[in-house]
């Protein structure tokens, strides 16, 4: 059984799970400068809200500076690295190893990135959409079983929420 907590380990009771559509799930690819060509893919598995959007509406009414939506999304990430032959090796035992002991090369350039948007259309009107963002990418001198390149990613997802026209409406401009 998997249980939805918060960062307090404090189960989301109440939540209700949101069923959305994919607009866009492209895979992104970023070209190495050593060769290796890294491919990924952002995936939404779920998303829970806090409130419904007819409460979202009664709470706003009430509180004309802020909207809290208590939004909890559950994501995967898969990334897959391909190269050329001549920079495949022999394979290694990677597991229990601490890779950042094993970099060889830190901040490799990334020469060519496709970052498309991906994009997704929940049942409540809400609209999410965003990239993966590489922020580091270091190889180290293991190789996987099939003996391409083992780097470590450090990825960040950028993702933007749009409200609902309807729910857009009751919430006042601000000021300038």
């Amino acid at each position: 059984m998997i249980v939805s907590q918060t960062k307090n380990n404090i189960p989301l009771l109440g939540h209700k799970m949101v069923p959305f559509k994919v607009i866009k799930e492209p895979i992104y690819k970023y070209k190495f400068a050593d060769g290796g060509i890294l491919h990924s893919k952002y995936t939404l598995i779920m998303v829970h809200f806090e409130k419904n959007l007819d409460e979202m509406l009664e709470e706003q009414k009430e509180n004309t500076s802020s909207l809290g939506t208590g939004i909890n999304m559950k994501h995967h990430i898969t990334m897959g690295i391909d190269c050329p032959d001549e920079m495949k090796g022999v394979p290694n035992r990677i597991k229990g190893e601490n890779l950042r002991e094993r970099v060889i090369e830190e901040d490799v350039d990334i020469i060519e990135p496709h970052e498309p948007f991906f994009e997704y259309k929940l049942a409540n009107g809400f609209r999410l959409k965003g990239k993966i963002v590489l922020m580091n990418v270091d190889k180290t001198d293991r190789f996987d079983k099939m003996g391409i390149p083992v780097y470590l990613i450090d990825n960040t997802v950028e993702m933007k929420i749009t409200i609902p026209k309807k729910l857009q409406k009751k919430i006042p401009k601000k000021k300038t």
